[in-house]
């Protein structure tokens, strides 16, 4: 798949998903606080725990942001494009409920500690953060097509 294609794409899934989540915060209050009998979280401590969940993905989007970085200057892109195969059916199982077994850190737990406008705000910057990784891949690869 083309790089520009795939980055492309995962800006559309990222601004479908980010604008999903967006939505939850305009629910009611009675919505937002509901307790599932089965003792789950409400949609409040859901929020939360995505905020938690993307800020710990974006340190690690951060580093790997940095390390690609260091290694483009000393490797040839097209050759490491040319090797490269995306697993697209993998990518896409990512998002699906129960694809892979995890037990979250207490660290990304909910602890009601942040107010919803703040939640909120936050998971909007964490979005525009997430375009600005991949602008910045794309702009290493136009770079890198340029030195060649």
């Amino acid at each position: 798949m083309d790089i520009f294609r795939c980055i492309q794409d995962i800006k559309t899934h990222l601004k479908l998903s980010f604008d999903e989540v967006d939505r939850w915060f305009d629910k009611d209050n009675e919505t937002l606080n509901y307790q599932p009998s089965n003792g789950g979280w409400t949609v409040r401590q859901i929020l939360e725990h995505i905020y938690f969940t993307n800020f710990y993905l974006l340190i690690l989007i951060e580093k790997g942001s940095k390390k690609a970085m260091r290694n483009y200057l000393n490797l040839d892109l097209n050759i490491e494009i040319k090797n490269y195969s995306f697993n697209q059916e993998k990518f896409e199982k990512v998002g699906d409920y129960d694809a892979f077994e995890w037990i979250r850190p207490e660290h990304m737990e909910p602890k009601g500690e942040l107010k919803l406008t703040e939640i909120r705000s936050l998971i909007s910057k964490q979005y525009h953060q997430c375009l600005n990784y991949l602008d910045l891949m794309k702009t290493a690869k136009v770079f890198s097509a340029k030195q060649q």
